[in-house]
């Protein structure tokens, strides 16, 4: 008989085992759908979870059930702390089969960081999920 451990069970009685964890509002691009030219109001640094936050959520939702994290923002590589968010939460991998970044790749073309983040996760995979979005309207 199947136990329901997932604590994401939808209204429908769908149980779901796939987790968003935004990382950031901020982003190194001005895309016009989510960064109009008059901005947006920022939420104050208080209000973002610290890295020892998002691994406490992250490993609660994981001892619960969910088999997959995917990381967002804003744009999630501008975050300065991100190696060690994607190392605590890699330490989940012999638990967590998915871990993916939802990445403009700006950073990563520019900054060519991307090796260290792969470096950085022994015996972890970690997929990067490139968005694409057009660079004019036309």
């Amino acid at each position: 008989m199947k136990t329901n451990t997932t604590i994401l069970t939808d209204t429908f009685g769908r149980e779901h085992t796939y987790l968003r964890i935004s990382l950031t509002e901020r982003c190194n691009l001005r895309c016009t759908y989510c960064m109009p030219e008059e901005g947006i109001l920022l939420s104050p640094k208080a209000h973002i979870m610290t890295y020892d936050e998002i691994y406490t959520i992250a490993k609660t939702f994981v001892d619960k059930g969910v088999t997959k994290i995917r990381i967002t923002g804003g744009e999630p590589l501008i975050r300065k702390d991100i190696p060690v968010i994607l190392e605590k939460l890699a330490s989940l991998s012999s638990i967590l089969p998915d871990l993916e970044i939802l990445t403009l790749a700006c950073p990563v073309i520019v900054f060519g960081t991307l090796q260290s983040y792969i470096l950085l996760l022994p015996g972890a995979i970690l997929v990067m999920v490139f968005q694409l979005v057009p660079l004019s309207s036309e």
